[in-house]
């Protein structure tokens, strides 16, 4: 039985290793410098009303000193474009049945600083958290018609700032290490638009990080 176990936890563990992993090693040029690419789904829902997007991030980090480089420092740049449609209630100013129903297009630039921590386990494939904070840069266009008459575009910028967190795994390679990962983050959002709500981000993404 002991036997089983010891087995299966090996297995799980992936193989043993020989030597230090690429970025334990500082990268490529033991500089710690990292790039990453990342693209995945991102859902809204869970914060407003709107709905699923694609998603492209791209991240630049230094592997920190201490810790056998476990710590890593990053900057990321995210983009996100969800929509969202929907009807007022009626308003009997409006031709018809009073009823407007409108559109909304919001594209999404998130800037992120935060700090990585890789689990330092005996295995090519080593898990991994985020935090940090975030900036969210928003335009966000709505357009509007009631009756089958236009009733005109609105467009509004803001900036927004809240919180990011991520549970991901890589697995690495001598060339790097493919990664998978789960991302939530948080705002407060009220504007014109939307009020009293919060502009958020709920992401699964695959992606790639060089350790330069």
């Amino acid at each position: 039985m002991h036997r089983t176990l010891g087995l299966i936890a090996l297995v799980a563990a992936g193989p043993a290793l020989a030597e230090p992993l690429l970025y334990e090693q500082g990268g490529f040029s033991t500089n710690g410098i990292v790039a990453g690419l990342k693209v995945g789904a991102d859902f809204s829902s869970p914060f407003n009303e709107l709905g699923t997007s694609p998603a492209v991030e791209l991240e630049i980090g230094w592997l920190l000193p201490a810790l056998d480089r476990s710590l890593e420092l990053f900057l990321a740049g995210q983009w996100a474009g969800p929509t969202g449609e929907g009807d007022l209630p009626a308003d009997p100013r409006l031709p018809g049945d009073g009823v407007a129903s409108y559109t909304v297009d919001q594209q999404q630039l998130r800037l992120s600083l935060g700090l990585l921590y890789r689990l330092p386990l005996d295995s090519t494939i080593r898990p991994y958290a985020t935090l940090g904070g975030r900036a969210w840069l928003l335009k966000t266009t709505m357009d509007g018609e009631a009756d089958g008459q236009d009733f005109g575009t609105y467009t509004e910028k803001s900036t927004e700032y809240g919180v990011f967190g991520a549970l991901g795994g890589e697995w690495h390679t001598d060339y790097g290490a493919l990664l998978l990962e789960v991302e939530g983050g948080w705002a407060a959002y009220d504007r014109t638009l939307f009020e009293d709500t919060a502009v958020g981000t709920l992401a699964v993404q695959l992606g790639w990080r060089f350790f330069l």
